[in-house]
């Protein structure tokens, strides 16, 4: 991910179990050490040395796993990379090379990946749905020349000596998570390798007021990438329960100590999987109660009042619950932040 070509720590949690890793980076020092741990895997050369960019491992997951529903998971402590500050450092005993900050994924707004496909298609990811724009800096002067295009033209590509972008010249929004350009650049031209991550107009821009820059990673010459969304469950939001969750994104947060899914409102809402609603089988205060069996219909349909996360009908019919008799507990909604 380092433009120029090097890193030194590599972390890649994902949402299915794995069993095996077959280094593919080789080290310019030692034997690099890797390690699994369940759904995650680690790999280091712990001398000091540094990888390439390119194919860095095989990953085997266990039988059974679903292939096509296996993702890296950007919400996970466990996916980082760290790149070394000084590339030429030597490392020596008691004089190690000095590390750049890992880069982890998830925040506020959010990290910026930016990724191109073999043959440079060019996709966005970000915690946002949407985002204003997207652009890359490089350390050459004639990106001008090169070619490209966007998906039906809906977008406009804009193009500098040393930079290129895509926007909606509408004032409208670049979905994330979708190809968004295509670039052809001459024979022999430096790409990925000259991307520059300093360069002023490498930078992608998110919908909020004010706006804000997010902070990017560049990935180039890869597959068609797969992005974990932990949040891209959620249906229903707190105090709503009824509504489909619409009108604001849904970002992973942190919430007394606690992963979960919230709005990006002045004041976020919790945001769940489906309404609690939904789920429930029966009303009363304090229990279900038999007598008011007809009023079931009024938790789905008929909701007066969301205390927080609790579906209830009304004071005189008391609270929906998930069952008609005991034991049975008042209905709450699922989360859509989903883990490894």
């Amino acid at each position: 991910m380092d433009p120029t070509g090097k890193w030194k720590t590599l972390s890649v949690a994902f949402t299915g179990a794995i069993t095996a890793v077959e280094l593919i980076a080789t080290s310019n020092v030692g034997t690099p050490t890797t390690q699994l741990g369940g759904m995650f895997f680690q790999t280091a050369d712990l001398e000091g040395g540094t990888f390439d960019n390119g194919h860095a491992a095989t990953v085997t997951f266990e039988e059974g796993v679903d292939m096509d529903a296996v993702q890296i998971d950007l919400t996970s402590f466990n996916t980082y990379l760290v790149q070394r500050a000084v590339h030429d450092c030597v490392p020596a005993e008691g004089s190690p090379c000095r590390s750049l900050p890992a880069i982890y994924f998830p925040g506020t707004p959010g990290w910026g990946i930016i990724v191109l496909t073999t043959g440079y298609d060019l996709y966005a990811f970000a915690q946002a749905p949407a985002v204003t724009q997207v652009s890359m800096g490089f350390n050459h002067d004639d990106v001008e020349s090169w070619s490209s295009s966007t998906l039906g033209n809906q977008w406009q590509v804009v193009k500098g000596a040393t930079s290129f972008g895509v926007w909606q010249p509408s004032g409208g929004t670049l979905p994330t998570g979708t190809k968004l350009a295509t670039i052809t650049p001459p024979s022999g031209a430096c790409l990925g390798p000259c991307i520059d991550p300093t360069h002023g107009n490498s930078n992608m821009e998110d919908t909020g007021s004010p706006l804000a820059l997010y902070n990017l990673v560049f990935v180039y010459d890869a597959p068609t990438p797969s992005f974990f969304d932990p949040c891209a469950t959620c249906g229903a939001v707190e105090n709503d329960p009824m509504a489909a969750f619409q009108g604001y994104p849904c970002v992973p947060s942190v919430v007394g100590g606690a992963n979960v899914c919230q709005t990006t409102e002045a004041t976020p809402r919790q945001c769940f999987e489906a309404s609690p609603c939904l789920a429930c089988g029966g009303v009363g205060p304090g229990e279900p109660n038999p007598g008011f069996g007809f009023a079931i219909s009024f938790c789905n349909a008929l909701v007066e009042e969301a205390r927080g996360a609790i579906c209830t009908v009304n004071p005189s019919f008391g609270d929906c619950w998930q069952s008609a008799a005991p034991p049975s507990s008042i209905c709450v909604p699922p989360t859509c932040f989903k883990t490894e």
